[in-house]
């Protein structure tokens, strides 16, 4: 019995500021969504999930406002949290098929205007016991 590290897939953390308010919003999120998947080659499963205002994540604090959204892929998933009055998008995307990050971080750029991105890309890896079958 061994023991060894196994690649289990990449998660993309993206940070983008000085992004435009105006595409921080359901349709244009979903535009995001589709124009991502098509890019990166990744299937969606079911509809895109979002939590806003308009049911049930109203805040009282103006600068938490703003959109989030989650996707299931079939390699596992995309989520997305704007904050509108900050400018900020955040996105992870966990996927244990291979994505071209650069792809990722230019579409980003492109549609959400952003000013600046910040990004780090995760090997998940675990470690699991190595044993013949029986």
């Amino acid at each position: 019995m061994s023991k060894e590290p196994i690649n289990y897939g990449y998660e993309l953390i993206i940070n983008a500021s000085g992004c435009d308010p105006s595409v921080m919003n359901r349709e244009k999120l979903t535009e995001f969504i589709d124009e991502l998947c098509a890019r990166i080659d990744m299937n969606q499963a079911l509809v895109p999930y979002f939590w806003d205002e308009a049911n049930g994540g109203a805040t009282a604090k103006p600068h938490l406002k703003g959109t989030s959204v989650f996707q299931f892929i079939e390699t596992s998933n995309i989520v997305i949290h704007t904050l509108t009055i900050l400018e900020v998008v955040f996105i992870n995307i966990f996927s244990c098929k291979k994505f071209d990050r650069k792809v990722v971080e230019q579409l980003v750029r492109d549609f959400f205007a952003a000013r600046h991105i910040d990004s780090q890309l995760i090997k998940r890896t675990y470690v699991a016991n190595i044993r013949e079958r029986t």
